[in-house]
């Protein structure tokens, strides 16, 4: 952990909307955060380990895990959080004007 200030936030399991496929609704999961004057996404995709590596729990998200994780020089596990007994990890992208 580095020097930088961190700002602790919490958002209730209810907040969260489901919005994965059907069969699975909870795979992947939306929010919505304001910082400063900037609307954001917030995505939450389950994940799981396969073989040792972190993976999308539901193959359709699979490309949003990878180029989240690749785009940003992971180099490891990214650390999750627990919803509803699920582990996920999450993105934040800002609104489209």
């Amino acid at each position: 952990m580095n020097n930088t200030t961190a700002f602790h936030s919490w958002i209730e399991p209810e907040d969260w909307e489901q919005t994965g496929p059907e069969d699975d609704p909870a795979t992947r999961l939306l929010a919505t955060i304001q910082i400063n004057d900037l609307y954001m996404h917030l995505e939450a995709i389950e994940v799981s380990i396969v073989d040792g590596i972190q993976k999308s729990t539901h193959w359709e998200y699979e490309d949003i895990f990878e180029n989240h994780f690749s785009n940003f020089g992971g180099d490891g596990r990214m650390q999750t959080t627990e919803i509803n007994g699920r582990k996920y990890a999450l993105f934040a992208s800002p609104f489209c004007d």
